[in-house]
């Protein structure tokens, strides 16, 4: 029969605090980087309001 070792409790409490301290750092990036691609986004030129002449402009043929 093989013996198992276990965890004592400050063993235990630092792996839960190191699991925590990770994903609260992982969560942090997630959200700063949802934030960062968002802003590339919204100033993409495709994303900007268009007035209406330059709208017609752009949709008018070259019949020459």
């Amino acid at each position: 029969m093989v013996k198992r070792r276990s965890r004592t409790r400050n063993q235990m409490r630092r792996e839960t605090i190191k699991t925590v301290f990770l994903s609260v750092i992982l969560i942090i990036l997630w959200a700063v980087l949802t934030v960062y691609a968002i802003g590339v986004w919204a100033e993409h030129p495709g994303e900007q309001p268009v007035g209406r002449a330059d709208h017609m402009a752009s949709i008018q043929y070259d019949w020459e």
